[in-house]
């Protein structure tokens, strides 16, 4: 597993079992702006990490963040309001980037989704084995 897999890995099963994520945002006289990074093919992905101690690190270590702060939002309100504005503009999300040129896994927002629910689903798992075995005995 690579080391972009592993930290993927780390951003669902941190960012469900909080039930939030990190955005780095920076302010300015043109209001609000997110930490992004775009390829030379011109996709675009949109950092999303999923504790504030690895948003603050990539700011701290990626000179092209420094003016960025970590920014927090409930998990409900990425895949609510955000995804589908994402998916609109055909915007990637970079789980976890780490490293001194902030990179790792880029997703779309439909794998993005798929993960939360497959580690949401693996949480419930033991109240659906209990309701099960409630339902018809052993």
């Amino acid at each position: 597993m690579s080391t972009a897999d592993l930290h993927a890995a780390a951003f669902f099963k941190e960012a469900v079992d909080r039930g939030a994520v990190w955005l780095l945002r920076t302010e300015d006289e043109a209001g609000p702006g997110y930490a992004r990074a775009g390829t030379p093919s011109g996709e675009v992905a949109l950092g999303v990490w999923s504790t504030e101690r690895r948003a603050q690190k990539i700011a701290a270590t990626v000179p092209a963040y420094a003016r960025y702060r970590p920014f927090r939002l409930s998990l409900d309100e990425l895949l609510d309001t955000w995804v589908p504005e994402l998916d609109a503009t055909s915007t990637n999300v970079g789980l976890n980037w780490s490293g001194p040129s902030a990179q790792g896994a880029r997703v779309t927002t439909y794998a993005l989704v798929r993960g939360v629910r497959a580690r949401r689903w693996e949480l419930d798992a033991p109240q659906r084995a209990a309701q099960r075995l409630a339902e018809w005995g052993e």
